[in-house]
C-alpha cells in the first residue's frame, strides 16, 4: 500500500522513483566497406513490480558501402552508393503522473463534510480521512516499440547530385492504457472526478498496439557556373499510423470506434448543409407552423436532439437512419490532426560577395478543428469576424441558398456548435519560411580596415503562406480562440569578425 503525501498542489506527488540499467555497445568496420553496430540495454523501472521491472532492449544496424568494393568502377554518373538497414527495440514507462503502478493507492479525502472526522465534543478538531485511489496492477511492464529501417545513400555526377531514401516501420505493443471497457459497476470511484478518466481508480494495463509506416526521401544538388555557386535541397516524409488495438467503451457502430483509426482522429457529426424553410411545416402564407412556440420539421427529416432548430441552422447526417440526431451519429470525420506528410525545399546561391537563401516548407494530410471564439459568432460575448458575413440571413432570401455560415445566435448555439465536419479545416499549407539576402565585403577592403570579415544582411520569416485556415497558423495544433496568426518578421543585421 502507498499513501501519497500531497503538497498544496493536489496533482503533485512527493514520492521517489528510480531506474537501474546496464547498456552495451559494439561496432565494427572493415575497410570503410562493411559496417556493423550493436546496442543493448537491460533497464529496470520502479514503475513496475519486481517480477516485471526489467526489460531487455537490443538494437542492430548494418551498412554496405558498395562504392568501396573492388569491382565497383567509379564513373561520371554514380560515385557513391551505400545500403543500410537497422532494427531496434525501446521501452517506455511514462504514463502521466502515475508512480508505482503495482501498488494500491490511498489519497487524502477532499475537504468536505463527507470525509472529515470530528474528534471531541466542544473544542473539537477535525481531520480529513483517506479514500481509495488508483488500484494496483502488479502485472504491468514496459511498453515496447520495435523499429526497423532500410535505406540507401547515393551520389552522382561527381558528388553534385545526392539522393537518400529510407523506408521505416514501427510497431508499438503493450501500450500502457486505461481499460475503458470495464464497467463502472466494478465499484471504483474518485469523488474528485465525476467523469470517467485515468484518475477514476483503474490502473493501466499493457493493452494497446499502434503501427506507424512511412518513407523519407532527400534530394540535393550543388552546382557552379564560373563565380556563381548554387544549391538546391529538398526533402519529403510520409508516415501513416494506425491504432491496431485499444480498450475502449463498447460501441454500437463501427464508425464510433477508435480502433482501426489514426492517432488524433477527429470524431463528430457530418455536416449536411443548413436547414431551409421548406424543411419545416408551413402555413398557407409560407410561414413557420409553431407548436408550443417552436417550429416543426417535416416528416422524414431527422430530428436533432441538441436544441431547437430554425431555418439557417446546421443539419447533420443521420448515420444510423433512426430519424434522430444523437450521439449514435457521431463518427470519425476528416483526417487526423497530425500531418501525414511534410516537405521542404532550400535554395541558395552566392556570387561575388552576394548570397541568397530561401526556405519553403509545407505539410498536409491533416485536419484541424476550430471552435469557440476562433470560429463561432459572439462566443463568450466576443465580436463577429469576417467569415460571419456569409451568414444565413432569415430576412434576406438571397442568402438562403448561398450562405457559407449558419444563422447567427446571440449566445452559444447548442445545435450549431457541435463538433462536426463544418468546423474542420485542412491543415495543408505551403510557407515561405525564410528568405535572406547578404553581402560580404571583399578581402581587399577588410585588409585596409584591419578586419577579417564584414557581412550585411536582411532576412524575413513567415513571409508567405498558402493555406485554408483563414487567419490562423496551420502549424498550430490549438483550435480555440487562443490561437494567433503566424507573425511575420523582418531583420536587418551586420556581422563583424575581428
Amino acid at each position: 500500500m502507498i499513501l501519497y503525501q500531497q503538497s498544496q498542489d493536489w496533482n503533485q506527488w512527493d514520492i521517489p522513483t528510480g531506474y537501474l540499467g546496464w547498456v552495451g555497445r559494439a561496432t565494427y568496420a572493415y575497410k570503410q566497406r562493411y559496417l556493423f553496430e550493436m546496442n543493448a540495454g537491460y533497464n529496470g523501472s520502479m514503475q513496475f513490480s519486481k517480477d516485471h521491472r526489467y526489460g531487455f532492449f537490443p538494437a542492430f544496424s548494418a551498412g554496405w558501402v558498395i562504392s568501396e568494393e573492388p569491382f565497383f568502377k567509379e564513373d561520371m554518373i554514380l560515385s557513391y552508393l551505400k545500403l543500410r538497414g537497422s532494427y531496434g527495440e525501446i521501452g517506455n514507462d511514462k504514463i502521466g503522473d502515475f508512480k508505482y503502478l503495482y501498488e494500491q493507492i490511498y489519497n487524502r479525502a477532499p475537504n468536505n463534510q463527507r470525509f472529515v472526522w470530528i474528534f471531541g465534543e466542544k473544542n473539537y478538531t477535525t481531520s480529513r480521512g483517506l479514500i481509495e485511489g488508483m488500484l494496483g496492477n502488479n502485472k504491468v511492464s514496459w511498453e515496447r516499440a520495435r523499429k526497423s529501417n532500410i535505406g540507401f545513400d547515393s551520389k552522382f555526377l561527381n558528388n553534385k547530385l545526392s539522393i537518400s531514401f529510407d523506408a521505416f516501420m514501427e510497431r508499438r505493443t503493450d501500450i500502457l492504457a486505461i481499460p475503458y471497457s470495464i464497467p463502472l459497476v466494478l465499484g471504483f470511484n474518485n469523488p474528485q472526478n465525476s467523469e470517467r478518466d485515468d484518475k477514476q481508480g483503474l490502473p493501466p494495463e499493457n493493452i494497446g498496439i499502434v503501427t506507424n509506416k512511412g518513407i523519407d526521401f532527400e534530394l540535393g544538388y550543388n552546382g557552379k557556373i564560373q563565380n556563381f555557386n548554387y544549391f538546391v535541397k529538398g526533402n519529403f516524409t510520409f508516415a501513416r499510423n494506425k491504432i491496431e488495438r485499444i480498450d475502449e467503451e463498447g460501441k454500437k457502430y463501427d464508425w464510433q470506434k477508435r480502433e482501426g483509426k489514426r492517432i488524433g482522429q477527429h470524431f463528430g457529426y457530418t455536416d449536411a448543409g443548413l436547414f431551409q424553410l421548406e424543411d419545416f411545416e408551413l402555413d398557407a402564407n409560407k410561414q413557420l407552423v409553431l407548436i408550443g412556440g417552436f417550429p416543426v420539421l417535416k416528416e422524414g427529416i431527422p430530428i436533432p436532439t441538441m436544441g431547437v432548430v430554425y431555418p439557417g441552422d446546421v443539419r447533420y447526417e443521420d448515420l444510423n437512419g433512426d430519424g434522430i440526431i444523437n450521439s449514435y451519429d457521431i463518427g470519425n470525420i476528416g483526417k487526423s490532426n497530425v500531418p501525414e506528410f511534410n516537405y521542404g525545399v532550400t535554395i541558395g546561391a552566392n556570387y561575388r560577395g552576394f548570397d541568397l537563401s530561401i526556405l519553403w516548407q509545407g505539410a498536409g494530410g491533416a485536419h484541424t478543428y476550430f471552435n469557440e471564439d476562433a470560429i463561432w459568432e459572439f462566443f463568450a460575448q466576443g465580436k463577429v469576424m469576417e467569415h460571419h458575413l456569409g451568414r444565413y440571413n432569415p430576412n434576406d432570401p438571397s442568402t438562403w441558398e448561398t450562405a457559407t455560415y449558419p444563422r447567427l445566435h446571440a449566445v452559444d448555439s447548442e445545435n450549431n456548435h457541435q463538433k462536426s465536419t463544418r468546423w474542420l479545416f485542412s491543415r495543408d499549407y505551403l510557407r515561405l519560411k525564410n528568405l535572406e539576402i547578404g553581402y560580404t565585403l571583399p578581402k581587399s577592403v577588410m585588409e585596409r580596415i584591419n578586419l577579417r570579415k564584414i557581412r550585411i544582411f536582411a532576412n524575413g520569416t513567415n513571409l508567405l503562406t498558402f493555406d485554408d485556415v483563414m487567419n490562423w497558423d496551420p502549424e498550430s495544433s490549438n483550435s480555440t480562440g487562443s490561437m494567433y496568426p503566424q507573425l511575420r518578421n523582418w531583420n536587418i543585421g551586420l556581422n563583424i569578425t575581428f
